[in-house]
């Protein structure tokens, strides 16, 4: 279903749409922690932890940067292959 789909209908029946999305919790790992886009917050049932989706954000980027971080060092250095 498309999201304007899901705008529409709710429109019709006369509801607010509120856009909600599981991702990956950067405390506990689990696939439990919900972005609530409209209060612009992060919760996770599982652990309980609770922050706004820009602190998450900084986290998750940390997290990716820490992770990729020799082969950013290496991608930054390489020149390629001379012929």
């Amino acid at each position: 279903m498309s999201l304007k789909k899901a705008k529409t209908i709710c429109k019709l029946q006369g509801i607010s749409f509120n856009l909600e999305v599981v991702i990956l919790c950067p405390y506990c790992g689990n696939k439990s922690m919900r972005l609530i886009i409209r209060e612009n917050t992060a919760e996770c049932y599982r652990c309980n932890k609770k922050q706004s989706i820009d602190d998450i954000l900084e986290i998750t980027k940390s997290d990716w940067s820490e992770k990729h971080k020799k082969y950013e060092k290496l991608m930054r250095f390489n020149r390629g292959v001379d012929y």
